[in-house]
Protein backbone atom coordinates (compact mmCIF):
# COMPACT_ATOMS: atom_id res chain seq x y z
CA UNK A 1 0.00 0.00 0.00
CA UNK A 2 3.05 2.67 0.99
CA UNK A 3 4.49 1.87 -2.23
CA UNK A 4 1.16 2.59 -4.13
CA UNK A 5 0.44 5.74 -2.42
CA UNK A 6 4.76 6.32 -3.25
CA UNK A 7 3.89 6.14 -7.19
CA UNK A 8 0.67 8.35 -6.70
CA UNK A 9 2.43 10.80 -5.12
CA UNK A 10 5.25 10.97 -7.43
CA UNK A 11 2.85 10.91 -10.44
CA UNK A 12 1.15 13.76 -8.97
CA UNK A 13 4.41 15.95 -8.73
CA UNK A 14 5.15 15.12 -12.35
CA UNK A 15 1.96 16.32 -13.55
CA UNK A 16 2.58 19.50 -11.25
CA UNK A 17 5.95 20.31 -12.81
CA UNK A 18 4.37 19.13 -16.69
CA UNK A 19 1.86 22.31 -16.02
CA UNK A 20 3.80 24.87 -14.48
CA UNK A 21 6.74 23.91 -17.27
CA UNK A 22 4.35 23.91 -20.22
CA UNK A 23 2.03 27.04 -19.09
CA UNK A 24 1.89 30.46 -20.34
CA UNK A 25 1.74 33.79 -18.33
CA UNK A 26 -0.22 35.83 -21.54
CA UNK A 27 0.22 39.02 -18.44
CA UNK A 28 4.05 38.83 -19.35
CA UNK A 29 3.80 37.87 -22.31
CA UNK A 30 2.01 41.28 -23.17
CA UNK A 31 4.79 42.96 -22.57
CA UNK A 32 7.12 42.59 -25.16
CA UNK A 33 7.27 44.19 -28.06
CA UNK A 34 4.44 42.95 -30.74
CA UNK A 35 6.53 41.14 -33.07
CA UNK A 36 7.65 38.81 -30.39
CA UNK A 37 4.33 38.60 -29.50
CA UNK A 38 3.15 37.87 -33.06
CA UNK A 39 6.47 35.02 -32.74
CA UNK A 40 4.42 33.14 -29.46
CA UNK A 41 1.30 33.43 -31.14
CA UNK A 42 2.66 31.49 -33.86
CA UNK A 43 4.50 29.15 -32.16
CA UNK A 44 1.47 28.15 -30.03
CA UNK A 45 -0.58 27.25 -33.25
CA UNK A 46 2.04 25.21 -34.19
CA UNK A 47 2.13 23.69 -30.70
CA UNK A 48 -2.06 23.00 -31.46
CA UNK A 49 -3.33 25.57 -29.27
CA UNK A 50 -5.85 27.90 -30.26
CA UNK A 51 -5.79 31.90 -30.42
CA UNK A 52 -8.49 31.88 -28.01
CA UNK A 53 -6.46 28.96 -25.60
CA UNK A 54 -6.57 30.70 -21.85
CA UNK A 55 -2.97 30.21 -20.05
CA UNK A 56 -2.40 28.85 -16.75
CA UNK A 57 -4.36 31.68 -15.19
CA UNK A 58 -7.11 31.68 -17.07
CA UNK A 59 -6.50 34.44 -19.76
CA UNK A 60 -6.98 34.42 -23.10
CA UNK A 61 -4.23 36.33 -24.84
CA UNK A 62 -6.90 38.60 -25.91
CA UNK A 63 -7.90 39.43 -22.36
CA UNK A 64 -4.22 39.94 -20.91
CA UNK A 65 -3.46 42.21 -23.84
CA UNK A 66 -6.78 43.97 -23.08
CA UNK A 67 -5.73 43.76 -19.11
CA UNK A 68 -2.12 45.13 -19.92
CA UNK A 69 -3.54 47.97 -22.22
CA UNK A 70 -1.69 47.25 -25.29
CA UNK A 71 -4.02 47.57 -28.20
CA UNK A 72 -1.85 46.96 -30.99
CA UNK A 73 -1.71 43.44 -29.62
CA UNK A 74 -5.57 43.08 -29.26
CA UNK A 75 -5.88 44.31 -33.02
CA UNK A 76 -3.31 41.85 -33.83
CA UNK A 77 -5.24 38.98 -31.80
CA UNK A 78 -8.44 39.77 -33.73
CA UNK A 79 -6.73 40.04 -36.66
CA UNK A 80 -5.38 36.62 -36.01
CA UNK A 81 -8.80 35.35 -35.34
CA UNK A 82 -10.14 35.61 -31.82
CA UNK A 83 -13.34 34.86 -31.32
CA UNK A 84 -15.44 37.64 -29.59
CA UNK A 85 -17.71 34.93 -28.53
CA UNK A 86 -14.99 33.07 -26.42
CA UNK A 87 -13.29 36.17 -25.15
CA UNK A 88 -16.26 38.21 -22.96
CA UNK A 89 -13.96 38.78 -19.76
CA UNK A 90 -11.61 40.62 -21.94
CA UNK A 91 -14.30 43.81 -21.59
CA UNK A 92 -14.06 43.78 -17.82
CA UNK A 93 -10.03 44.00 -18.22
CA UNK A 94 -10.70 47.22 -20.38
CA UNK A 95 -9.70 50.31 -18.25
CA UNK A 96 -9.98 52.99 -20.85
CA UNK A 97 -12.34 54.37 -23.37
CA UNK A 98 -10.03 53.49 -26.85
CA UNK A 99 -9.77 49.56 -25.34
CA UNK A 100 -13.88 49.71 -24.70
CA UNK A 101 -14.32 51.38 -28.24
CA UNK A 102 -11.66 48.78 -29.77
CA UNK A 103 -13.68 45.69 -28.17
CA UNK A 104 -17.20 46.89 -28.95
CA UNK A 105 -15.74 47.61 -32.10
CA UNK A 106 -14.71 44.08 -32.08
CA UNK A 107 -17.47 42.48 -31.52
CA UNK A 108 -16.42 41.59 -27.40
CA UNK A 109 -20.19 42.23 -25.26
CA UNK A 110 -20.01 44.45 -22.80
CA UNK A 111 -22.83 42.63 -20.93
CA UNK A 112 -20.79 39.51 -20.53
CA UNK A 113 -20.64 38.05 -16.89
CA UNK A 114 -18.27 36.22 -14.73
CA UNK A 115 -18.82 33.69 -11.80
CA UNK A 116 -19.98 36.41 -9.48
CA UNK A 117 -22.15 37.62 -12.19
CA UNK A 118 -19.79 41.06 -12.77
CA UNK A 119 -20.20 42.93 -15.81
CA UNK A 120 -17.30 44.96 -16.86
CA UNK A 121 -20.04 48.00 -15.60
CA UNK A 122 -19.87 46.79 -12.29
CA UNK A 123 -16.66 46.12 -12.18
CA UNK A 124 -15.66 49.53 -13.56
CA UNK A 125 -17.91 51.45 -11.40
CA UNK A 126 -16.26 49.84 -8.14
CA UNK A 127 -13.16 50.87 -8.90
CA UNK A 128 -14.19 54.07 -9.47
CA UNK A 129 -13.32 54.88 -13.45
CA UNK A 130 -15.74 57.13 -14.33
CA UNK A 131 -14.90 57.54 -17.96
CA UNK A 132 -14.74 53.85 -18.27
CA UNK A 133 -18.50 53.61 -16.77
CA UNK A 134 -19.68 56.09 -19.70
CA UNK A 135 -18.17 54.81 -22.41
CA UNK A 136 -19.97 51.14 -21.52
CA UNK A 137 -23.29 52.39 -21.07
CA UNK A 138 -22.57 54.67 -24.22
CA UNK A 139 -21.74 51.24 -25.75
CA UNK A 140 -24.78 49.54 -24.23
CA UNK A 141 -23.90 48.36 -21.03
CA UNK A 142 -26.86 46.97 -19.30
CA UNK A 143 -27.45 49.24 -16.09
CA UNK A 144 -30.62 46.83 -14.95
CA UNK A 145 -27.23 43.64 -14.25
CA UNK A 146 -27.07 43.30 -10.52
CA UNK A 147 -24.09 40.80 -9.38
CA UNK A 148 -24.69 37.65 -7.44
CA UNK A 149 -24.14 39.82 -4.31
CA UNK A 150 -27.74 41.62 -5.78
CA UNK A 151 -26.27 45.06 -6.23
CA UNK A 152 -26.25 47.48 -9.09
CA UNK A 153 -23.39 48.95 -10.82
CA UNK A 154 -24.22 52.46 -9.13
CA UNK A 155 -24.44 50.81 -5.41
CA UNK A 156 -21.02 49.03 -5.78
CA UNK A 157 -19.67 52.66 -6.55
CA UNK A 158 -21.21 54.14 -3.73
CA UNK A 159 -20.13 51.34 -1.13
CA UNK A 160 -16.65 51.63 -2.47
CA UNK A 161 -16.38 55.61 -2.04
CA UNK A 162 -17.15 56.44 -5.75
CA UNK A 163 -19.37 58.75 -4.99
CA UNK A 164 -19.10 60.69 -8.37
CA UNK A 165 -19.91 57.64 -10.51
CA UNK A 166 -22.28 57.14 -8.19
CA UNK A 167 -24.01 60.04 -8.64
CA UNK A 168 -24.27 59.76 -12.70
CA UNK A 169 -24.98 56.78 -12.82
CA UNK A 170 -27.97 57.48 -10.30
CA UNK A 171 -28.72 60.45 -12.82
CA UNK A 172 -29.51 57.58 -15.79
CA UNK A 173 -33.27 57.57 -16.69
CA UNK A 174 -33.13 53.98 -16.53
CA UNK A 175 -31.45 53.89 -12.46
CA UNK A 176 -34.17 56.17 -11.41
CA UNK A 177 -36.80 53.60 -12.71
CA UNK A 178 -34.53 50.56 -11.35
CA UNK A 179 -34.69 52.37 -7.84
CA UNK A 180 -38.49 53.37 -7.85
CA UNK A 181 -39.26 49.46 -8.92
CA UNK A 182 -37.12 48.26 -5.99
CA UNK A 183 -38.30 51.06 -3.19
CA UNK A 184 -42.19 49.86 -4.12
CA UNK A 185 -41.11 45.90 -4.11
CA UNK A 186 -39.58 46.88 -0.22
CA UNK A 187 -42.95 48.47 0.90
CA UNK A 188 -44.87 45.32 -1.04
CA UNK A 189 -42.72 42.58 0.94
CA UNK A 190 -43.09 45.17 4.05
CA UNK A 191 -46.60 44.92 3.67
CA UNK A 192 -47.33 41.43 2.96
CA UNK A 193 -45.20 40.69 5.88
CA UNK A 194 -47.40 42.51 8.33
CA UNK A 195 -50.21 40.93 6.51
CA UNK A 196 -49.05 37.39 7.16
CA UNK A 197 -48.36 38.06 10.84
CA UNK A 198 -51.69 39.80 11.37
Amino acid sequence: MKKLAKIIYFFGLLLCVLRVHTSTDYVKLCHLPVQEVEKEVEKKKSQGYGIDHKDSKGFTLLAAAVRANKPDIVELLFGAGADPALNGSAMMEAKDTNMVRLLVANKISVNSTDKDGQTALLRAAAEGRLETVKALVEAGANLHNKDNKGQWAWQRARKNGHIDVAVWLEGRKEIGRIKVADGLLDIVFKFLGALIKG
